[in-house]
């Protein structure tokens, strides 16, 4: 577990994705009534246990070998207030609201102002510059995991 939030990589992307085809396959619903009703909740291996064989067929056939040596990648930290500007674009996206967040350089470079008393104000807008599609996916995965 990393104490900062990190792009997310092939490796993220791919354990995002079976999580999220055994989820489908298990029922959003029925993961949440067992986990309600206290069932499988002695052990977190008791409960992976169950959503893997009884639940879902998601470990009826083992691991397959890979063909090539899988390289790991590094952790790369993601800018605490860039991460907030694209959260809270894609919130605004989600709400259909259109907008695009700047930092207060890009704002000014924008507008063409240089760095006047007035400009000093609280004006920024929180961080990185406009979130792409990339992005957007990125931030779209990670906010699944923070519910």
């Amino acid at each position: 577990k990393q104490s900062k939030i990190g792009k997310c990589g092939n490796e993220c992307k791919a354990v995002i994705k079976v999580c999220d085809d055994v989820r489908t396959s298990a029922g959003e619903s029925d993961i949440a009534e067992k986990l309600y009703r206290g069932h499988y909740t002695r052990s977190s291996s008791e409960f992976v246990n169950a959503l893997c064989t009884k639940m879902t067929s998601a470990c009826k056939n083992p691991a397959k070998e890979l063909k090539k040596r899988r390289k790991d990648e590094g952790f790369q930290p993601v800018d605490e207030k860039a991460w907030q500007a694209k959260k809270m674009t894609s919130q605004m996206k989600a709400a259909g609201l259109r907008g695009q967040m700047y930092d207060r350089e890009s704002m000014l470079r924008e507008m063409g102002g240089g760095d006047d008393e007035e400009d000093s104000g609280a004006r920024g807008g929180g961080g990185g510059g406009g979130a792409g599609e990339e992005e957007d996916a990125e931030t779209r995965e990670h906010s699944k995991w923070e519910r």
